[in-house]
């Protein structure tokens, strides 16, 4: 692309030891980049500075630094002149809650050409896809919010200790969530006949229940006969 003139810079973001040693290194090895300008802004805010208005053609910065480069940018009026941006680990950008991730997402549309390297891009399952091609492609195919990448691609499986089954820890999880809307109460209490109970008196279990949102009744030990009155 710096062939064609599609671009006239290239930032290539990478971690710490990469960018300042192999980036510099492999750009020196191969016969066929000699003659491509290299500028490493990495270092103490002074050598940064220095490193960014120095003439290159490619320019390679840590990670750690995105948040400081694109303040600069901004602090001091300068318009994004970086055309393509190249992420060596692209896994590194899989949080989306990252100052680095939210930072470069502000200079996108300022980019004409994203690339993205990793052997690794989902090391901790897909979830981490949303955040990593969003970068790349402003969510055109995972969609602009990690809500709506979830609801359509993923199903959440609650589970609890190997005695315990999902459904109970699903509904433990909603009574956390209810608080003190939600209560818990005895399979007994709909049956048409309680236990050894008074079934012609009020209910001291219903009335325990009212103002209640969320109600877990666990299964009943034994085949119970519901109220249809009570539970209407």
């Amino acid at each position: 692309m710096l062939e064609t003139f599609e671009v006239s810079k290239v930032l290539i973001i990478a971690p710490l030891r990469v960018a300042r040693d192999t980036w510099p290194a492999e750009i020196e090895k191969w016969d066929h980049l000699q003659g491509l300008d290299i500028s490493v802004i990495v270092g103490d805010t002074k050598t940064r500075i220095a490193a960014l208005h120095h003439p290159a053609m490619i320019y390679v910065i840590n990670r750690e630094n995105i948040k400081w480069l694109v303040e600069y940018y901004e602090k001091n009026g300068m318009r994004w002149d970086f055309g393509m941006v190249v992420i060596d680990e692209l896994s590194s950008f899989k949080n989306y809650q990252s100052q680095r991730f939210k930072f470069l997402r502000k200079v996108r549309p300022y980019v004409k050409r994203w690339v993205g390297l990793t052997g690794t891009p989902s090391s901790n399952g897909l979830m981490d896809l949303w955040a990593e091609i969003g970068i790349l492609d402003g969510g055109e195919r995972l969609g602009k919010f990690i809500g709506r990448y979830r609801e359509a691609y993923f199903m959440f499986i609650l589970y609890g200790a190997t005695s315990r089954n999902g459904k109970g820890t699903a509904m433990e999880t909603f009574l956390k969530i209810m608080g003190d809307y939600g209560k818990t109460s005895n399979p007994d209490m709909l049956a048409s006949k309680f236990r050894g109970g008074n079934t012609g008196g009020p209910s001291e279990e219903v009335a325990r229940l009212v103002g209640s949102r969320f109600v877990n009744i666990s299964e009943p030990e034994k085949k119970i006969t519901f109220n249809a009155a009570l539970v209407a």
